[in-house]
């Protein structure tokens, strides 16, 4: 994911209505089964349409750490993670995090950090009956 500037609360996700929502879905599912999906496969599953499938996915992924961030809840989209690495999410997602305040340290080490995110988020959002987003 690449971080892009925080945009205006009104501004609107660039997915469809039917592909966040599935998105959401798919999300929720991975935290209450308390496992990660990579970005292509969720996009396949979210069947999120070309062309730039990927970059559709990056900003709406960016657009739920918004509102969950502006929310005061975990962040759904720690359940998504980069396919070339090792179970961490793309750079993007880390740029953001330090955009929101959400590191304690520029120098912070990234899979401590997202371990941290992912243990908040799949306590959070994997509770039976929390599906509010």
């Amino acid at each position: 994911m690449t971080a892009s500037p925080v945009p205006p609360e009104s501004q609107a996700p660039p997915l469809s209505v039917e592909e966040a929502g599935r998105l959401n879905d798919i999300l929720l599912r991975c935290h209450r089964g308390r496992r990660l999906i990579t970005y292509a496969r969720l996009a396949e599953e979210a069947e999120i349409g070309a062309p730039h499938r990927i970059h559709k996915l990056t900003l709406g992924l960016e657009a739920t750490m918004l509102a969950d961030h502006r929310a005061g809840k975990p962040l759904r989209a720690t359940a998504a993670v980069s396919r070339a690495g090792r179970n961490l999410p793309g750079r993007g997602f880390f740029l953001l995090l330090a955009e929101l305040g959400r590191c304690d340290d520029a120098q912070q080490d990234e899979a401590q950090l997202f371990a941290k995110e992912l243990g908040m988020a799949q306590a959070f959002w994997g509770e039976k009956g929390r599906a509010e987003s």
